[in-house]
Formats: C-alpha cells, structure tokens, sequence
C-alpha cells in the first residue's frame, strides 16, 4: 500500500503522504526503488506518446 501510495504522491498527489500510522514508511530502499521505476516509466511514456503523437 505505501509503495502505490508514494508513487500517487510522486505524481503530484500531496494528500497521499498522510499516513493513518505515522510509524508506515518506505525504507530507504523501497522508495529508491519506486522513485527509480516510477522515472524509468515516465520515460517510456513519455517516448511512446510521443511515437504516437507521430504517427509512428
């Protein structure tokens, strides 16, 4: 849950910081984890629509 949680607050959700336990966190190695797949997604996307957009 907090993985799909930092992820909504990386796309610019800030509400999704909030925590019902303030005790939940990411480890410093999941949310490095999730930063580095979330840019590498954005990426993608970001070549695909544009190759879309192109007609390619």
């Amino acid at each position: 849950m907090l993985y799909y949680k930092h992820l909504m607050v990386l796309n610019g959700e800030r509400e999704y910081a909030l925590h019902f336990n303030e005790s939940d966190a990411l480890s410093d190695a999941q949310r490095n984890y999730v930063e580095a797949q979330y840019a590498l997604f954005r990426e993608w996307y970001a070549q695909w629509s544009a190759d879309i957009r192109d007609g390619h």
